[in-house]
């Protein structure tokens, strides 16, 4: 699935790495950065399972479901391209305001 800036959807979230990060957005700025995992099989995801391209979107609502997980209601900032790994997994993503929306609503970076 393709998202598009202002994009409103709705994940149910279930590993635990990916509810604590809501919970973390929650308490913060919001703010996620969601990546597709390409090979769903796959139990535990490292980098390589992961598309290369993702968003940056704002947590709009987190819901406790009975199953331990949480239904969540993104709302997508910017289309985002990782450029260091580690960075994004182990930090955090930067913020959005490096990025321009200009370009038909795809951020281009900006010059610091």
């Amino acid at each position: 699935m393709r998202a598009f800036p202002r994009l409103v959807t709705t994940l149910h979230v279930i590993r635990e790495p990916s509810l604590k990060a809501v919970k973390q957005a929650m308490e913060g700025d919001r703010m996620v950065l969601v990546l597709s995992q390409t090979d769903m099989s796959v139990e535990e995801p490292g980098t390589e399972d992961l598309a290369r391209v993702g968003t940056y979107s704002e947590v709009l609502q987190a819901l406790p479901m009975p199953d331990g997980g949480m239904r969540v209601v993104l709302r997508v900032n910017l289309e985002f391209v990782p450029e260091n790994w580690k960075r994004v997994l182990v930090d955090s993503p930067p913020s959005p305001t490096t990025f321009s929306n200009s370009n038909r609503g795809w951020p281009q970076k900006t010059k610091r």
